[in-house]
């Protein structure tokens, strides 16, 4: 499961649409999450990642505009969208195999 959510913040990355405290915040995610669904204080998180409480906050909306998670049930509890995280691994993958096709 590591190796599928250390691969999952590459593929991320790599997609380059993101700045680099959304990613910080996508991988806080990421590693505090069970079953795609994580619970987390923003004050918490602010703390641990040392990313200031808006920029947690518009993250949030960002995310949830462009399909990667959404506000379930309690506050402070998303969950991803398992397609579209998929899609970006997979994409990661073919943006992998082509670099190294071109490498040969």
């Amino acid at each position: 499961m590591d190796d599928n959510k250390q691969m999952l913040k590459e593929a991320f990355k790599a997609l380059g649409r993101y700045t680099d405290k959304q990613c910080k915040v996508f991988d806080a995610l990421v590693d505090i999450s069970v079953n795609d669904i994580t619970y987390f204080s923003i004050n918490n998180m602010s703390k641990k990642i040392n990313i200031t409480r808006p920029t947690i906050y518009n993250t949030l909306k960002v995310f949830q505009k462009d399909g990667i998670l959404f506000e379930q049930g309690k506050i402070g509890t998303y969950k991803f969208h398992q397609d579209t995280l998929n899609l970006v691994v997979e994409l990661y993958k073919k943006q992998i195999l082509h670099h190294s096709c071109q490498l040969k």
